[in-house]
């Protein structure tokens, strides 16, 4: 049966810091910063030979096609070299200009990388771009002379992930055709309870975080869609195990480290790793200021781009309480000097799933102890929050952010029948509209009532929905109409995607979230 499924609703400072990952430039200044591209091929630049810095290689390369998902990109040259004049690249899509941070990472002295602005996505179509002139400085003080016009194209979507507990496994679907290409069991049997996924190239990555590390702490996995066994990562704990109750699972916007919360058990509080993703090794861990409870849960990992910053929710000690943490130092700050020690900041509300506002100033959360699709707006830097309460029955269990920030999707459990998901307007969180999934198969309704986990199609206008009942929709949006894509054009009527036969159970739902040069 077919229901209505569509809903309306300065220039900056002539080198880069060595001692971490260059910052964002204040937003006034933003207009300025364009992305660079170059091609690979010999002779790019001002020639060999000229004594002046030459771009070797980049990634990708031009005229190629790369899929959806790009996130980073990266030029060599063939001499160390510094940013002298980031805003002296330029790049198009489609006619339309794109605006990129432009910076270098410790220990690469020969390279630049770029990432898109906040609000800013390498969308799927066909760029034009330059560079100009005086982008780096060698160590003579040199520039390139010359200035070059390259073209790349993203192109489709990759592969997405599926983990059940019940199986123990995780399957690879592919995002064109929904057919299964590989599954890949989980250490020890244990508990698939996040997934995220990154390419480093061409070839991705999927990161597992595991219910438990199997008494050892190593909660977390690694493996590459078609390998037979998953690589247990070692993390640090306080002498016992590492559990994680929820999906808590962040990845820098360079790509290059990724971020995962757990429960230590033998502190009983929550610890943060950080891995570096090239190889699945841990490179520092994290003990944060909640106080040590037996109810302490981390329940969310939200990134700040701008400032380099994690914010990590959780509930200890009967409170939600929110930690901002230093990429740069990988250090936990202080919301509260008036306090000796290191404190977190505290939430109105029960902690639940979280993302960032459309905006980037504010963290939303999920109340998980609601009844109904209430969200809380916690304003960052101020650490105020306010209720927006809302009539739509069901208790939260997912939220996400629209890549393109305009849209908020809630997931419910227990709320009306046909309608575990609400939208909200970005500019509107006041008012939330019910959506209709419809859950059949076949023709027939198989009784979906709750969301399990939503996952964002890279760098475009849809999202994938895990439902209970084994059953997978999709949607898109434009704009403020939001319509429930069919998944399988031969049957009549709007159709779900069965898990049954291929991921049975299956919780915790991954798309590929970045990529590495």
């Amino acid at each position: 049966m077919e229901r209505p499924a569509r809903r309306s609703l300065c220039r900056p400072a002539a080198a880069a810091s060595t001692a971490g990952i260059v910052g964002a430039m204040p937003r006034r200044l933003r207009v300025f910063l364009l992305l660079v591209f170059v091609s690979s091929a010999p002779g790019c630049g001002s020639g060999a030979d000229d004594g002046r810095p030459n771009l070797v290689a980049s990634f990708p390369a031009s005229g190629t096609t790369v899929e959806s998902g790009l996130t980073s990109l990266r030029l060599t040259f063939d001499e160390p070299v510094r940013l002298f004049l980031p805003y002296q690249v330029q790049v198009f899509r489609e006619g339309v200009f794109v605006g990129m941070r432009v910076f270098q990472l410790p220990g690469e002295d020969r390279s630049v990388r770029l990432t898109p602005l906040f609000g800013e996505a390498l969308l799927p179509g066909d760029y034009v771009v330059r560079v100009l002139e005086g982008l780096v400085l060698d160590a003579d003080e040199h520039y390139a002379l010359d200035s070059e016009s390259l073209t790349f194209q993203v192109g489709g979507t990759p592969s997405f992930f599926v983990g059940s507990p019940l199986t123990n496994q995780v399957t690879t679907l592919d995002d064109a055709t929904l057919t299964v290409l590989t599954s890949t069991p989980t250490p020890g049997g244990r508990d698939p309870v996040g997934l995220l996924a990154q390419r480093q190239g061409t070839l991705p990555r999927v990161f597992v975080q595991l219910a438990s590390g199997g008494g050892t702490g190593k909660a977390l996995a690694a493996f590459s869609p078609g390998d037979a066994l998953m690589s247990e990562v070692t993390l640090t704990t306080s002498g016992g195990d590492l559990t994680a109750p929820a999906a808590t699972l962040a990845l820098d916007p360079e790509g290059v480290f990724l971020y995962a919360a757990f429960v230590d058990v033998s502190a009983q509080r929550v610890r943060v790793a950080r891995v570096r993703t090239a190889d699945a090794v841990e490179t520092g861990s994290l003990l944060l200021s909640f106080p040590a409870a037996a109810d302490s849960t981390p329940t969310g990992l939200t990134l700040l781009i701008d400032n380099l910053t994690l914010l990590v929710t959780a509930q200890a000690a009967g409170l939600g309480r929110v930690a901002y943490v230093d990429l740069v130092s990988f250090t936990e700050q202080d919301r509260n000097p008036g306090t000796p020690g290191i404190q977190a900041a505290l939430l109105g509300t029960d902690a639940g799933p979280t993302d960032l506002s459309g905006d980037g100033a504010s963290l939303l959360v999920a109340p998980p102890l609601a009844t109904t699709a209430d969200l809380y707006v916690f304003t960052l830097g101020a650490d105020t929050g306010v209720m927006q309460v809302a009539l739509q029955a069901g208790s939260p269990t997912a939220l996400r952010v629209g890549f393109d920030g305009g849209l908020v999707f809630e997931g419910l459990f227990a709320g009306p029948v046909d309608e575990p998901l609400v939208v909200r307007l970005s500019t509107d969180l006041s008012t939330t509209t019910p959506i209709d999934v419809v859950d059949d198969v076949g023709g027939v309704d198989q009784g979906t009532t709750r969301v399990r986990a939503l996952a964002q199609v890279p760098a475009q206008p849809r999202l994938y929905v895990l439902l209970d009942a084994d059953c997978l929709a999709r949607f898109s949006w434009a704009g403020a109409d939001v319509t429930q894509d069919d998944l399988d054009p031969g049957t009549t009527g709007i159709q779900v995607l069965k898990l049954s036969g291929t991921a049975a159970g299956a919780t915790s739902l991954g798309t590929v979230g970045g990529s590495v040069p």
